[in-house]
């Protein structure tokens, strides 16, 4: 591990090699498969810079943002489960009180979505 000019910490090749051994961190929500948070953190600390935004695209219950801003990162989480998102926003609201309330997108039904690639 080797510290960057901005303050953050980052996992070159040398030092992540290409097995990580990465504890798994019990959840008591209602999300049966959360992520272990170190490896979110050491994607997020290889991949970004403090003050990146952190996609995930399936975030869950938002462990990746959790971990994105509890290490100086921004975070955005797409989730269908209204549930998780949910679950996600009230995790990442008790690290980061400034945290927004979630952008509700109405999802396409399938049928619409493939009749367009149809056409």
């Amino acid at each position: 591990m080797h510290l960057r000019p901005e303050g953050g910490t980052s996992y070159n090749s040398r030092n992540a090699r290409s097995v990580w051994n990465v504890p798994t961190d019990s959840f008591d929500g209602a999300h049966f498969a959360t992520m272990p948070p170190e490896l979110a953190r050491r994607c997020i600390l290889a991949g970004s810079r403090r003050g990146d935004v952190v996609l995930d695209p399936f975030a869950g219950a938002g462990t990746t943002a959790l971990v994105a801003v509890g290490n100086g990162r921004r975070a955005i989480g797409c989730e269908l489960n209204p549930e998780y998102a949910r679950i996600a926003l009230d995790r990442v609201a008790a690290v980061d009180t400034d945290a927004a309330e979630p952008v509700r997108v109405e999802a396409p039904q399938w049928g619409d979505l493939f009749a367009a690639v149809g056409s």
